[in-house]
């Protein structure tokens, strides 16, 4: 089974194209992805990953690296409500 991380990558990788990246590659600082992207990669997440996110998601932090969307996905399927 593949990981979350690796699907975050390879959607990353080749349906964005931005190129190969590593997992701690800073992806918005970096200049790697876009406003646009990060809509494109907020959707893939929530419907890959079975979660909603609201606007107070979208924090930088949140989608600063696949290692901090992961830990970001992780943290929110935890929240129960």
């Amino acid at each position: 089974m593949i990981s979350l991380g690796d699907n975050i990558q390879d959607f990353l990788e080749n349906t964005l194209l931005i190129g190969a990246i590593e997992k701690d590659t800073a992806l918005i600082d970096g200049g790697c992805i876009d406003s646009i992207q990060i809509v494109e990669l907020s959707m893939f997440i929530e419907e890959t990953c079975d979660v909603t996110l609201v606007a107070d998601d979208m924090q930088v932090e949140n989608f600063a690296s696949i290692d901090a969307i992961v830990a970001f996905v992780s943290q929110k399927r935890e929240i129960v409500f």
